[in-house]
């Protein structure tokens, strides 16, 4: 059965619809494992992390056609919880499947989808403790934590996810946010050193293309507009068509970044300028929030605010979203003041 729920997933990277074929087949075998030893618990839990997988396949094309699997992965769950209440892996199970019921906001009624949210961060901190070395639990929990905005521990979540297991099937994506969350705390020889392991590791992976460029937006890392260069051609050839418009700007305004930090700046402001996106292209205003980061560099404090401004007023974001080391020059302007809360 487990041979055959791997197979799913090498079959799931490329997209072909055989991979559930094979994950019915690893039920039936988990479930005759179940018939044979009722009170054995790893069968349970393997047909909940099945469910789960396909949760997690049925979940972009819409919620509803996944939360059947959440629901019979959930029921798995409790199954082996009554078992063995301690269980790191059920415990586990259980907690991801009720952050992956948060993500997919299908808990209409705020209060008890943040009683969802408490509970999923309760199960897998149970679980961690029942474990120390639980990797899938430290990783969730990592992203979990930066919901909550806090930074700091959603890193070294991760990173002891990434001790405990170097070879999870998405090291990258736990590598990504170790070098994330140390961009986001304005830690230069951190990030690059996450985004050089991430680099080693992964070389044709997009997120190790994209963190070679981000680290060149910091103070303190050394910049090769060349490169740069490079990095953003790079990046855009794995865009599909479906994302290519809005992140060739998006990569257009981390290479305006990276020309700022290098002094560019005529060169930087046309390639912002460029990079720009429209309502239906960026309702979120995700593009304005980056250059106003590009306008911060270039010293261009007013553009900037009037850019930050139209972010906040449009975007519907709380006022600690502008709280970040991008705009630490313009922490003495009355206006930011305002807009970050004070």
């Amino acid at each position: 059965a487990r041979s055959l729920a791997d197979q799913a997933a090498e079959l799931s990277d490329t997209g072909n619809e055989a991979a559930w074929e094979r994950m019915e087949e690893a039920d039936s075998l988990l479930a005759r494992a179940e018939d044979i030893a009722p009170e054995w618990v790893e069968p349970t839990i393997d047909r909940g992390w099945l469910a789960f997988q396909r949760s997690r396949w049925a979940g972009p094309s819409g919620p509803d056609e996944a939360e059947p699997w959440i629901d019979q992965g959930m029921e798995y769950a409790q199954i082996a919880l009554r078992l063995d209440p301690e269980n790191a892996d059920a415990l586990e199970l259980k907690g991801k499947l009720e952050y992956w019921l948060w993500i997919l906001d299908m808990e209409p009624d705020p209060d008890a989808a943040e009683r969802l949210f408490d509970q999923a961060e309760a199960d897998l901190r149970q679980a961690i403790a029942s474990n120390a070395n639980q990797a899938g639990a430290w990783d969730f929990l990592s992203h979990l934590l930066l919901n909550k905005d806090q930074v700091a521990e959603a890193k070294m979540a991760a990173s002891r996810a990434y001790q405990a297991d170097a070879y999870l099937r998405n090291a990258d994506v736990i590598l990504w946010r170790l070098f994330s969350t140390s961009y986001d705390l304005d830690d230069e020889p951190e990030a690059e050193h996450w985004c050089t392991e991430l680099g080693r590791r992964f070389p044709d992976n997009q997120r190790a293309i994209e963190c070679g460029l981000w680290h060149m937006t910091m103070d303190g890392a050394a910049v090769d507009v060349d490169s740069a260069w490079a990095l953003a051609d790079s990046y855009k050839r794995t865009l599909t068509p479906q994302t290519e418009e809005f992140y060739a700007r998006w990569v257009g305004m981390g290479m305006a970044a990276v020309l700022a930090q290098a002094g560019l700046a005529d060169s930087a402001g046309a390639v912002a300028e460029r990079s720009r996106g429209d309502d239906d292209l960026d309702p979120t205003k995700d593009l304005v929030y980056f250059e106003a980061f590009v306008r911060t560099l270039n010293g261009e404090n007013e553009q900037a605010l009037d850019l930050l401004s139209e972010y906040m007023a449009l975007s519907g974001k709380d006022p600690s979203e502008v709280d970040h080391w991008w705009f630490d020059a313009l922490r003495e302007e009355p206006r930011y003041r305002t807009l970050a809360g004070s």
